[in-house]
């Protein structure tokens, strides 16, 4: 506990300049100290009001000479003009001070995020690090301003206290027992509870935020799966959980709201009640009565803030301990993938000793692993999914934790992850990924990683920009961009993770060569190749067979066959299985064939197809390779916009109505109320003071009928300001449940295209930033705001009763006032839009560095991370700059305008002091002494609440999407075995991605039949994925129809037409939580039907060893699984969910040939009267389908048999099943 209190110490300290993130403006030196001598002028600026007393004791003497009058008005008038200049000097170093805490908070926690350990990363998630950078930060950057007021809040009582002494003499003390009272119980026992229910609302915040990334980035899986309604529960009930807490710190904040009020009206009732019931010559005269409620007036800026400042340091602890328990987390041990030059022999790059490694404090996944690896060498590990190849790498790079043994390793790293990472900037960014470009070195590698065909029909060729996650290439694509990246970083050690998976067998072939193989561009590296495809194995240095975290045989492919274990018997089955013909070529092994029988006499070339999707039209050709600047026009991703002038009627209307109209009019009758009563509460004060003086004494009788009614307004006053500040409180909570709720929905029924163009981040920023200030800061400032509308409103009426000729002089001003405030608002709004605008980038850049954590770190890129994230902060905070010092130079002028209008009605007074009585200028000056203050925190707080709207506008943005077809329609509902047959039949059908695209499916004919298997096939970006994502109505027609069983897909529900589809996607998508979520969200299904499922997608026996079993916990996005594992949890889910039309787009690329047959067999045993497209670039696992289509430019070119269509020679087909190396 003691650490902690330290590190949240030097936490305060890393604010000194000397440790701050660089705050880029021009407009001023920010990298000055912060001087301690302002918080001085704070106080001072408290004691300057004292000068009142003088002005006042003038007014009660009518012999005094006039210009001493007007003396004392202009000194009042220079001490206002000065004490503003000198807050405005305090608040700007406040909010300074501030801004380099959140630059440094922002800074630290990205640098702590991409340091985190395997084990830390488990035990925190990307919602809760994104509150940590946009809610705790922004809370930190609040309280150094509300700190001074917690020390200079004694100093201001006892100053106030001191001359109320002087004027009332002992009758002033009875203030302190009240504010001993009633202070600890606003500021302790209220601040405790706020700050409590806090820390609940932001752990279920963390949660919520967390949820709704997985949502954005798994949505085409919940809309292939119809899963939408399910997380949109699971959401909102978090949400509600969420509100009730925001709910109890309303309630909390509307006692809160009620002592402050309470607070100066009780000290006031009190201080006058004993002064005149004490003694009879106790008379309370315009001298005594308003310049004690000058100095009560004093005292309540300092009490109506202390709530607030004890809430907000409050909050700021609560923000501080959650930063620390991250901070504090482990980090990933720096040295496990450093050099070892000492350690290893001369031509050893890789040394792993009896090594037993694991994912955290879980048992070791890989135990007792022993390798070398010499320089120069190819070695391919394989093995079945979940045997321990991606954990090999993982250990290499120094991801997991080494239980025991060592792991040693020299040179400089390269990493290609299974799934690839794409950046959302240009392809030749991607590739380049920070070096310098050189000519020729990039043209050698866009050839050798077979990425100039694509160059030629993309967009903009290498200057495309690819969006976020690539979602303008196909995986195919994808995975040869990581690898292009790889290759041009010119390292010594390659670590391959399957990368041959994800591409055509042809081009697979052409990497294999020109890359990887003995005589690609990286033959002289050392190279490790986690394969499932046995084809590129004769041609490796060494083999590497892991089997349940051990390497169970290690050799070159030809001592592994004839060493006769699982290896060879594994070549052997695959061969005589596949009869031959699976995309193998036999090749006599010469050294083989004197030694042993003729089983084993054959090498199996089997080059792996994988994956691919085409995701935009590709249809237009692009510039060279490698020259000339980026192209214009190719850009995917839009700069974010923001709104400008004033909020719109609208976007308040709209808030308005989630909080309801009823809440609303009760509001709006509570202040205007509030306003008569308050004037009419003065208005008696002044005529209490004007009451008759006779020997220095009062009617007693009058005076307690003065009090009595004094006391019933003040009472009344309270009453009303209790009522508004519930309603407010129960309005505002409302008007959050509904904000999310529309935003919620609206954004889970966006279509595809909308989450294609637009970065995660952007919409998290919605849902965390400008949610929480819809949440917790517009509340507040909306109570600001009518609690300061109203004692202006009040005091102008006053001012006016009293002293109607001031009215004259509201006629020139007046204007002025308005149209600085509306200069005000327009400039403050629009610059802390570009705040909001500016934040969005840096929590993408966040979400991307995290999904591409492991490459970042094995290239060694880290530092220039951070310092784009340093550059993406300090463009955020050059627009929070403007902001505050725009509402400083505003806020200034508006008080020293104040003060001339202070002048003027003194001036006034003075005047016509013959013809006003002592009370009513005692009243007129009083209150327009309250005018500065209630001017300037009216124009402040008007500004600052339109300012908070504008996250209410952003949402509403959001709210007003384009949106896919309707859910359900009920007229159209089809029956509930719907589909019964699985007839598909398309009728020149054809389609695009988004409205200005070309089309990618041309005017389509084609009939599936019952119960047909039907292969889909054709080079990258033929439109194979495509007919997928048509079929599920993820892309609507351009022309043309779909109908299955008779049924027009057009024409029925969304979710009716996905719930009678079974789809085993591309891209094995898990969520957050247990398998028995990620099976069935829904509920729907008995534990025995989950168990049969997971036992014929062959992971039982996985999920039997964990100690959960279907409870096990998958972890975020899946990782505590293997990819391979993932598939065959989709294939679980497909077998859950069966339905007579079964999709798999490329769902087996991620696995290795053994497991691929046995979900080959169980699919083709399972779904026998199904209806099975199968879009595949593994040839051999549609050889024995009915019939193949085979698209060609979007279009179908041939459509038959497999024999037949290998008979013709000029099919496209045949020529692919020949480029596959197929007989």
């Amino acid at each position: 506990m003691v650490f902690v209190q330290v590190f949240e110490f030097a936490l305060l300290v890393s604010i000194l300049p000397g440790n701050c993130v660089e705050i880029r403006c021009h407009t001023v030196p920010v990298s000055q100290s912060p001087n301690p001598k302002v918080s001085i002028h704070k106080t001072s600026y408290d004691v300057y009001g004292f000068s009142f007393r003088l002005l006042i004791g003038y007014l009660n003497d009518p012999l005094a000479p006039t210009w001493r009058g007007v003396l004392f008005a202009a000194c009042l008038f220079f001490n206002n003009s000065i004490t503003a200049i000198l807050i405005h000097w305090w608040v700007y170093y406040g909010y300074l001070v501030g801004q380099r805490v959140r630059s440094v908070i922002n800074s630290l926690v990205y640098k702590k995020a991409i340091r985190l350990s395997s084990i830390a990363r488990r035990s925190t998630s990307v919602g809760e690090v994104v509150n940590l950078m946009s809610i705790d930060a922004q809370k930190l950057q609040d309280c150094p301003q509300f700190m001074s007021i917690l020390w200079s809040f004694p100093i201001i009582v006892f100053f106030s206290t001191y001359f109320l002494y002087q004027t009332l003499g002992p009758a002033s003390l009875a203030s302190i027992p009240l504010l001993v009272c009633l202070l600890p119980f606003n500021s302790m026992y209220l601040g405790n509870k706020i700050r409590k229910y806090q820390e609940s609302q932001m752990i279920l915040k963390d949660e919520r935020v967390k949820v709704m990334n997985e949502i954005i980035s798994g949505i085409k899986v919940l809309k292939f799966y119809a899963w939408e309604p399910s997380f949109l529960k699971k959401t909102l009930d978090i949400r509600e959980k969420e509100l009730n807490f925001l709910q109890k710190i309303a309630y909390c904040n509307g006692v809160g709201s009620i002592l402050w009020f309470l607070s100066p009206y009780l000290a006031s009732l009190a201080v006058f009640a004993v002064y005149v019931c004490t003694g009879e010559d106790h008379a309370l005269t315009p001298d005594k009565a308003f310049v004690s409620m000058s100095l009560i007036n004093i005292l309540n800026f300092p009490i109506a803030l202390l709530p607030l400042a004890v809430s907000s340091v409050g909050q700021g602890l609560v923000s501080m301990r959650r930063i620390a328990k991250f901070l504090l987390l482990d980090e990933i041990e720096q040295d496990l993938n450093s050099y070892h030059e000492d350690e290893l022999d001369d031509d050893e790059v890789i040394r792993i000793k009896d090594s037993s490694c694991s994912w955290g404090n879980d048992e070791p996944i890989l135990k007792g692993i022993n390798l070398s690896v010499k320089r120069g060498e190819l070695v391919a590990v394989v093995g079945q999914v979940g045997a321990g190849k991606s954990s090999l790498l993982s250990s290499i790079l120094g991801e997991m934790v080494t239980c025991e043994g060592s792991i040693k390793m020299k040179g400089k790293l390269a990493y290609v992850p299974q799934q690839a990472w794409i950046q959302n900037t240009s392809l030749r960014e991607n590739i380049l990924f920070g070096q310098d470009m050189a000519s020729s070195q990039y043209s050698s590698v866009i050839e050798a990683c077979a990425l100039e065909p694509d160059l030629k029909i993309l967009p903009g060729g290498d200057s495309i920009e690819i969006g976020e996650k690539g979602i303008n290439l196909s995986g195919g694509q994808k995975q040869r961009v990581s690898l292009a990246r790889a290759v041009y970083q010119d390292a010594d050690v390659y670590l391959l993770d399957d990368p041959l998976s994800a591409v055509d067998a042809n081009v697979g072939q052409h990497i294999f060569q020109k890359v990887i193989g003995p005589d690609g561009l990286l033959r002289n590296k050392t190279r490790i190749l986690n394969t499932h495809g046995i084809g590129y194995l004769p041609h490796v240095d060494q083999i590497v067979v892991m089997k349940d975290g051990k390497v169970s045989e290690i050799g070159t492919y030809a001592e592994l066959i004839e060493n006769q274990g699982a290896f060879a018997e594994f070549i052997t089955n695959f061969a005589d299985e596949s009869n031959g013909w699976c995309e193998a070529v036999c090749v006599i092994n010469s050294c083989c064939i004197n030694r042993k029988p003729a089983t084993v006499q054959r090498r199996f070339i089997l080059v792996r197809p994988g994956l691919s999707s085409h995701r935009s039209s590709l249809v237009r050709p692009a510039s060279s390779v490698g020259g000339g600047d980026l192209l214009p026009n190719t850009e995917l991703i839009a700069d974010e916009t923001a709104e400008t002038g004033n909020v719109s009627l609208d976007v308040i209307g709209t808030y308005i109505k989630a909080g309801t109209w009823k809440a609303f009019m009760i509001v709006v009758a509570c202040q205007v109320l509030y306003i008569i009563v308050y004037v009419l509460l003065n208005s008696w004060l002044s005529a209490w003071t004007n009451e008759p003086v006779i020997n220095g004494t009062m009617n007693p009788e009058t005076v307690k009928y003065r009090l009595g009614i004094y006391g019933t307004f003040g009472v009344m006053q309270v009453a009303i300001v209790g009522l508004q500040a519930f309603t407010i409180a129960l309005g505002c909570v409302q008007a959050s449940r509904v904000l999310h709720s529309q935003v919620l929905h609206r954004i889970l029924k966006a279509p595809m295209s909308f989450f294609d163009t637009t970065p995660l981040g952007r919409i998290l920023n919605r849902f965390s930033k400008d949610l929480d200030i819809v949440d917790a800061s517009l509340p507040t400032y909306i109570r600001f705001w009518l609690f300061d509308v109203a004692p202006l409103c009040s005091t102008i009426c006053i001012i006016a009763i009293t002293t109607p000729i001031f009215l004259l002089i509201l006629v020139p001003i007046g204007p002025l006032y308005i149209f600085i405030l509306r200069l005000a608002v327009v400039n403050i709004n629009q610059l802390r839009r570009l705040d909001s605008v500016k934040r969005s980038p840096i929590y993408a850049h966040f979400d991307e560095s995290i999904v591409g954590l492991t490459s970042i770190r094995a290239y060694k890129k880290e530092e220039e991370f951070i310092k784009k994230c340093d550059k993406l902060i300090d463009d955020s905070q050059r627009a929070w700059f403007l902001y505050h010092i725009t509402c400083r130079w505003i806020g200034v002028w508006v008080e020293i305008l104040g003060s001339f209008l202070v002048f003027i009605a003194a001036l006034l007074s003075i005047l016509q002091r013959d013809t006003l009585s002592a009370g009513q200028a005692g009243l007129s000056i009083t209150f327009s002494l309250q005018l500065i203050l209630f001017l300037n925190v009216s124009i402040r707080a008007s500004a600052e609440l339109e300012t908070y709207i504008v996250s209410v506008e952003r949402i509403k943005e959001y709210t007003q999407v384009p949106q896919e077809a309707l859910w359900d329609v009920p007229e159209t509902k089809p029956p509930a075995d719907w589909p019964r047959d699985g007839k598909i039949v398309i009728k020149n059908y054809s389609t695009r991605y988004r409205p200005g695209l070309d089309l990618v499916l041309k005017r389509i004919s084609c009939v599936f039949n019952p119960r047909e298997r039907v292969g889909i096939v054709g080079r990258t970006g033929a439109g194979k994925s495509s007919l997928t994502l048509s079929l599920f109505r993820i892309i609507e027609s351009a022309s043309g129809s779909i109908s299955i069983d008779d049924v027009a897909i057009h024409a029925i529900g969304l979710h009716d037409l996905r719930r009678g589809l079974t789809i085993i996607p591309q891209d094995p998508v898990l969520f957050s939580g247990t398998l028995r979520q990620n099976l069935d969200p829904f509920q729907n299904h008995e534990e025995l039907d989950m168990w049969a499922a997971l036992e014929h997608a062959h992971l039982k026996s996985f999920v039997k060893e964990t100690s959960n079993g279907l409870e096990y916990d998958v972890g975020d996005g899946g990782e505590s699984l293997s990819i391979g594992q993932r598939q065959l949890v989709c294939l679980a889910r497909a077998l859950l969910h069966k339905t007579r039309v079964l999709i798999l787009d490329e769902a087996t690329a991620a696995v290795d040939m053994e497991t691929d047959e046995l979900i080959q067999t169980t699919i083709r045993s399972r779904f026998t009267d199904c209806t099975i497209i199968t879009i595949a670039h593994r040839l051999n696992t549609v050889l024995d389908y009915d019939r193949i289509a085979v698209f060609d430019q979007g279009k179908i070119v041939e459509m038959d048999s497999p024999t037949n269509l290998l008979r013709k020679r000029n099919s496209l087909f045949r020529k692919m099943a020949k480029d596959a190396g197929i007989s």
